[in-house]
């Protein structure tokens, strides 16, 4: 389990440049369904843009704003404007939590990724010298979190992303554990292929890392902000891709918009990358073209939280794999499951993906701050089954 910063209540839209404005911040699980049960400094700061952000140069200007107990967890907390700011600016609010210094970015290269919660960055907030009386300020309905990309071994930049989220409930416009525990297990495969015993980990690994030489195909379901494909997408980019690298981000009709935006937004960091977002609605007879034939890699993260559908959701990875099948030469694709269980009914999916050849493998775990860790489970044909992974029940 992973915990996250963010609003319980929200910034407002605008604000007077003399005023301050009130916020209600909370530590919680994904679904904020769960509260961390500890005291932890909060730290905030401002920022007038992130454009061209290092991650240190928000750090150092981090000021305590209070400390996080349960028990004023609903307590308005007033902070005053950046005092340099001026009238028709836009100014962001960041929080972090942390010691012994605060940091604003989430470090997909991190050894220690999720021992504490995740920062939080406010939309824009305007700062007017006045606000027209029957002009509802209203509250602000999207966050950012910025993730630091390690760099590789020949490079000597790390690559910030911007992923936008929906405060709302809407289960496919937010981040979930297991996409966020995904994305920080990949960026560690790429960087070390060779360190783990498992042979499905290193054939995985050496498959991401093939996009060097060879054209990829990845094609991920259920994408919800994107992360886990845009995360893939700048990785990608980083071992200067020489040949077509196609990542296309899938789901519902709904999260589109969202998906579009934050494809775009961070488009800087994956230029000779194609990543795409298509509506692949699992009850539909239909698939995408773009998505048959030629699958190198599927991913899902996070999938299984609607046991409703999973039958659609199985017969949808089948059709992938037989039209990869029936266009490569009898060479599937690689698939890979990021999990973690919220209900046991959850395990049924495992056999239903064996009773149509597909025998998923358990081969890590990412642990966070909580007990309930994330699953990461791979089906390679190709693999050495004589090499036994980590006993994890299915």
């Amino acid at each position: 389990m992973f915990f996250y910063l963010s609003f319980l209540r929200p910034l407002p839209h605008s604000s007077y440049i003399s005023g301050n404005v009130s916020i209600t911040p909370q530590i919680a699980n994904d679904l904020r369904t769960y509260h961390i049960d500890e005291e932890i400094d909060i730290f905030y700061t401002w920022s007038s843009s992130l454009a061209g952000c290092t991650g240190s140069n928000i750090n150092s200007m981090a000021r305590k704003l209070t400390t996080w107990r349960t028990s004023s967890m609903y307590k308005n907390i007033s902070i005053p404007l950046p005092p340099s700011a001026k009238a028709g600016q836009e100014w962001r609010l960041l929080l972090s939590c942390g010691t012994p210094g605060p940091s604003f970015v989430i470090d997909f290269g991190a050894n220690d990724f999720g021992a504490r919660p995740f920062p939080v960055v406010s939309m824009p907030v305007l700062l007017e010298a006045r606000i027209p009386k029957n002009r509802p300020s209203g509250k602000q309905e999207q966050i950012e979190r910025l993730y630091l990309m390690p760099p590789r071994r020949s490079e000597k930049h790390s690559t910030i992303i911007f992923i936008r989220e929906q405060t709302s409930f809407d289960l496919d416009k937010k981040i979930w554990d297991s996409g966020i525990g995904l994305s920080w297990w990949i960026s560690k495969l790429m960087l070390s292929i060779d360190s783990s015993p498992n042979l499905s980990i290193q054939q995985l690994g050496r498959l991401l890392n093939s996009c060097s030489s060879t054209s990829l195909k990845v094609v991920e379901l259920g994408t919800g902000t994107g992360v886990v494909s845009i995360c893939m997408s700048t990785l990608f980019e980083s071992l200067q891709v020489s040949q077509e690298t196609r990542v296309l981000a899938t789901d519902l009709p709904s999260a589109i918009e969202l998906i579009n935006h934050n494809v775009s937004a961070n488009k800087s960091a994956y230029p000779r990358v194609d990543l795409q977002s298509l509506v692949l609605d699992w009850d539909e007879d239909g698939l995408p073209p773009q998505v048959l034939g030629g699958i190198d890699l599927i991913v899902m993260a996070d999938v299984t939280y609607n046991t409703a559908s999973f039958p659609s959701l199985v017969r949808t990875v089948d059709r992938l794999v037989q039209s990869s099948l029936s266009s490569a030469g009898d060479q599937s694709p690689c698939i890979i499951l990021a999990y973690k269980q919220r209900d046991p009914a959850e395990r049924n999916l495992w056999s239903m993906l064996r009773d149509i050849g597909i025998k998923m493998v358990a081969v890590d775990k990412v642990s966070g701050a909580g007990s309930d860790e994330v699953e990461i489970w791979i089906w390679n044909e190709s693999r050495d089954h004589t090499t036994p992974p980590p006993a994890v029940e299915s």
